[in-house]
């Protein structure tokens, strides 16, 4: 099952940057310490993987699975916002960060492509015509898979864009993911 815990954005341990500009005065500049600080205080999330069926039940051969993340402020947020300063240098970051899409790899070889959250399962959906992108029909069974599970992979792309000094500078894309499990059997059917 995805762990929402470990799910979260990770500083980088190593940050390659090109040389500062010459006409920074006489202080040493805290620019690149200030955007550290402050992506790294944004919380960016990967998604809280939700299936139906649910994980931990089990799915069946040709009949679509749904997947969704819950939607809550730092899982699918309209947009996320942290500011670090270094107030006797007179410089501010400001950085700002908005989900793009979801991307699901479903552990068969089949990645799907979400623009949102995704649409939760509810009863009286109609499972077989799934009218949202947010789904994925298994064609085998998962028996010959580690655990005899499927590993699901889901990685939200985020768009991280930010102001120095109340202008904008540049932005990025930083991708969080999670894991989870699904396990598909498959129904036989004997005739006479």
């Amino acid at each position: 099952m995805s762990d929402p815990e470990s799910a979260q954005w990770q500083p980088a341990d190593l940050v390659v940057v090109a040389a500062p500009p010459d006409d920074l005065g006489g202080e040493e500049s805290r620019i690149l310490e200030l955007w550290v600080e402050a992506v790294n205080a944004l919380e960016m999330h990967g998604p809280a993987i939700t299936t139906a069926p649910p994980q931990g039940t089990r799915g069946l051969v040709n009949l679509p699975v749904w997947f969704w993340t819950e939607e809550h402020e730092h899982r699918w947020p309209e947009e996320l916002h942290a500011a670090a300063e270094a107030p006797e240098l007179g410089e501010r970051v400001d950085v700002y960060a908005e989900p793009l899409f979801m991307e699901w790899d479903m552990g068969d070889g089949n990645v799907r492509r979400c623009d949102g959250p995704g649409e939760a399962w509810q009863s009286g959906m109609d499972l077989l015509n799934p009218a949202h992108e947010c789904h994925h029909t298994y064609r085998r069974t998962s028996r010959d898979e580690p655990g005899g599970v499927y590993e699901i992979v889901a990685i939200t792309t985020w768009r991280v864009w930010w102001d120095i000094n109340g202008s904008f500078d540049s932005e990025l894309e930083i991708q969080v993911g999670t894991t989870g499990e699904l396990q598909v059997d498959e129904i036989q059917v004997l005739t006479s």
